[in-house]
């Protein structure tokens, strides 16, 4: 059958009486790993349907339903939809369940003895993000905004975007360069699922890059510790001390994007990712939380920052640090990160060079990133586990000291006025 409503999905399903007083034809939708659904939330059902035999009226019945119960009904909730068109016709109901569960089945089946035709059988809960009809999942988009992506008002102008290849470096990579720069594309992407020691030694990767050839994407990145491929403390720590070549190297390195950024955690193809969620529930991981500090804090001017006159890029002689710091002109504020990632706590003295004798720091606020156990991460169990901790931070003049506790990450940030 082909002639449905929908010209590029002409096919459809029938729904007929089958002929026995105790049985109904239907159709079952078990969703992504089921469907979750919290009481007293409501949820918009809606098909297209047709009567395709003459009859002028025909009942379908719509339940949600829990097909473990061994009560005696399977239904969260349920409602009787009439169809009552020959054409094809949008038909819509609320679902309101009276209790939460998280792997209930979408039941549609004809309780009256005609046929009726269906096609395009959806359900989402009204509460969306934005209050969009149909739209997005109110949490998972929720995690994804608040890291401030902010991509469309910052790049409104569509650009070429060449390959890397999949790879960091080698044959591959060093033939595809070459070739973006000839055929040239705006940017090239790099991708970097790497181990823990490729994330340390690539502190200084951008720093020489070529400032006339294209600008890099850095695609898709994370990192995927050995023998530890599950999202953890260290491997986001590195990730934040990476990220400060990123930030520091910003004229070249126009975006960066982590990945994956959603999970299932019952259907993934591979981890580590950023946000993990089951039916009900999401988590945002510690690297969800480094991602969103660089985009909270991302300022708008590169600045100088160095150790013995060179960037702080995790070097034999720097002892596991890497910073970075930029000047947010909108906020008025200097925004210096640092990652620790030896073993050792850290003096740190930040001097604040350049600036004019009557300016001044102010309100500052430290905002750290640490876990004493180091393979330990946010879980659907323990969303909270580890998050950002801030505090304030007071400063002496134009120059803070202060210790730096080992494995930690941690963002400075100070009023100029």
């Amino acid at each position: 059958m082909n002639d449905g409503p929908f010209e590029r999905n002409p096919h459809y399903v029938r729904l007929s009486d089958p002929g026995h007083a105790h049985k109904h034809t239907g159709l079952d939708n078990e969703g992504f790993f089921g469907i979750g659904v919290k009481k007293g939330e409501e949820y918009r059902f809606s098909v297209w349907a047709r009567l395709p035999q003459g009859s002028t009226k025909e009942t379908l019945r719509i339940e949600l339903v829990d097909t473990q119960s061994m009560g005696e009904r399977q239904a969260l909730v349920a409602g009787n939809l009439t169809i009552d068109s020959k054409d094809w016709k949008k038909y819509q109901m609320i679902l309101k369940p009276g209790s939460t569960h998280p792997k209930s089945v979408l039941r549609i089946f004809l309780t009256s003895k005609g046929t009726v035709d269906l096609e395009h059988v959806s359900l989402f809960p009204v509460d969306t993000w934005k209050g969009h009809e149909n739209g997005l999942r109110k949490d998972l988009a929720q995690a994804l905004a608040d890291i401030h992506p902010a991509i469309r008002k910052a790049y409104p102008d569509i650009k070429i975007i060449g390959s890397s290849g999949p790879d960091s470096e080698g044959k591959q990579f060093e033939y595809l360069w070459p070739e973006m720069k000839r055929l040239k594309v705006d940017l090239v992407d790099e991708h970097f699922y790497r181990p823990e020691n490729w994330f340390l030694n690539e502190g200084a990767r951008y720093d020489n890059y070529d400032r006339k050839g294209p600008k890099v994407f850095a695609g898709e990145y994370a990192c995927h510790g050995k023998g530890k491929k599950w999202n953890h403390f260290n491997a986001a720590l590195l990730e934040a001390a990476f990220m400060t070549g990123l930030e520091r190297n910003a004229d070249i390195v126009h975006m960066a994007t982590y990945a994956p950024l959603f999970a299932h955690v019952e259907g993934w193809q591979w981890r580590p990712d950023m946000i993990w969620f089951d039916n009900l529930n999401s988590v945002r991981t510690v690297s969800y939380y480094v991602q969103q500090l660089y985009g909270h804090h991302k300022g708008t001017n590169v600045l100088s920052l160095t150790m013995n006159k060179k960037p702080v890029t995790g070097a034999e002689d720097q002892n596991g640090l890497f910073a970075s710091a930029v000047y947010d002109k909108d906020k008025s504020e200097i925004i210096v990160k640092v990652a620790n990632t030896s073993d050792k706590v850290q003096p740190l003295s930040l001097k604040f060079e350049g600036l004019k004798k009557q300016d001044v720091l102010s309100d500052g606020r430290c905002i750290k990133l640490r876990s004493a156990d180091l393979d330990k991460d946010n879980t659907i169990e323990q969303p909270f586990a580890i998050q950002p901790q801030e505090t304030p931070v007071s400063i002496d003049g134009q120059v803070l000291n202060v210790e730096l506790e080992p494995k930690t990450f941690v963002v400075y940030i100070f009023k100029k006025g």
